[in-house]
């Protein structure tokens, strides 16, 4: 019983750690304010950090997403979020 409940722990941890190593914390005010004005660079970097990676994942193979991704969609999300209410 001991050993199935440390395996099931070990999985459950190998599972955890590849998620959070796929995409790691970031600090989105840094990578903002490195495209502040380059909205078009943003863009193009986000793209590309998806196309590299998507195909790996699909194929179960390794991942290294920047964060530039994640904060260009946080940060539309945001901007989006505020035309919406100053039109309401």
């Amino acid at each position: 019983m001991l050993s199935i409940s440390a395996v099931i722990i070990f999985v459950c941890t190998i599972s955890a750690n590849a998620k959070k190593f796929r995409y790691p914390k970031v600090k989105c005010d840094n990578i903002a304010s490195e495209y502040e004005g380059d909205t078009e660079t943003w863009i193009s970097e986000a793209t590309k950090s998806y196309g590299s990676n998507y195909p790996k994942q699909m194929k179960g193979q390794g991942t290294f997403y920047t964060g530039v991704m994640e904060c260009y969609c946080s940060n539309l999300v945001e901007e989006t979020d505020k035309a919406t209410a100053q039109t309401k």
